[in-house]
């Protein structure tokens, strides 16, 4: 299948949301303590926009989004970035765009950040 990464739109706010829910179902992880309960699932094209933070989506050849990851300043630390909501749906694993998003969310980090931080389940 072919895919487009590009950095995210208000309008794919409330898609970008939706697959992190399904993943975090999928996963067990629709609980307090993770980003299920993150008040910012709605509003990624805001909280990305500033310099230093961005959030890109991959967008299949029939226009819909499969997936998603965001680069954002780690709270405290000046020079270290924290790869953030990085997620697929499962049309999309196996596919290689993981690692074309990874690949942008890390080439962007270099432009701002010494240190990029991981945290996942």
């Amino acid at each position: 299948m072919e895919y487009t990464v590009r950095e995210i739109r208000k309008e794919d706010d409330a898609e970008v949301e939706r697959i992190i829910r399904s993943c975090l179902k999928e996963f067990g992880a629709d609980h307090e303590g993770t980003a299920w309960s993150d008040p910012d699932l709605c509003r990624f094209s805001q909280i990305y926009n500033p310099e230093g933070n961005r959030c890109w989506v991959s967008v299949g050849a029939d226009g819909r989004i499969e997936g998603g990851v965001g680069i954002g300043r780690l709270a405290g630390f000046e020079d270290v970035c924290e790869l953030q909501k990085m997620y697929c749906l499962p049309c999309a694993r196996g596919t290689g765009i993981a690692s074309v998003l990874l690949e942008t969310a890390l080439a962007y980090a270099k432009l701002y950040y010494s240190r990029c931080y991981l945290e996942t389940l």
